[in-house]
């Protein structure tokens, strides 16, 4: 009799995780309403386009620090976010603030699109 708690406590356990996982993972990309939304962090702004629930398009429409030279550095992130569908993507070495902050700003415009 024990055995057959001790078998269906981690069934359970198992199921629940399964559940939790598989209803997380397609939320956020279901909760991202189409259009265009502007978010920014400290010196960069982005413009931030969703279609069909999923990130379409960004443009980095201000880099105030470091200039046009870090902008360019950070720009590969843009391709990486939009193809990763999140902003948790590696900074750029050399330039691992300006990638942080087009990060935020990238994700302070997609809380808009929720």
């Amino acid at each position: 009799m024990n055995t057959i708690k001790c078998l269906k406590a981690p069934a359970a356990c198992l199921l629940l995780c399964v559940l939790f996982f598989v209803s997380g993972m397609g939320k956020s990309e279901a909760e991202l309403k189409d259009g265009t939304y502007e978010g920014e962090h400290s010196f960069v702004a982005v413009s931030v386009t969703i279609a069909n629930g999923r990130i379409a398009d960004i443009k980095m429409t201000r880099h105030g620090g470091g200039g046009e030279k870090y902008a360019a550095m950070v720009t590969p992130l843009i391709s990486k976010i939009i193809e990763k569908q999140s902003t948790e993507v590696d900074a750029v070495s050399g330039a691992t603030v300006s990638s942080g902050h087009l990060q935020k700003a990238v994700s302070n415009a997609l809380k808009k699109a929720l």
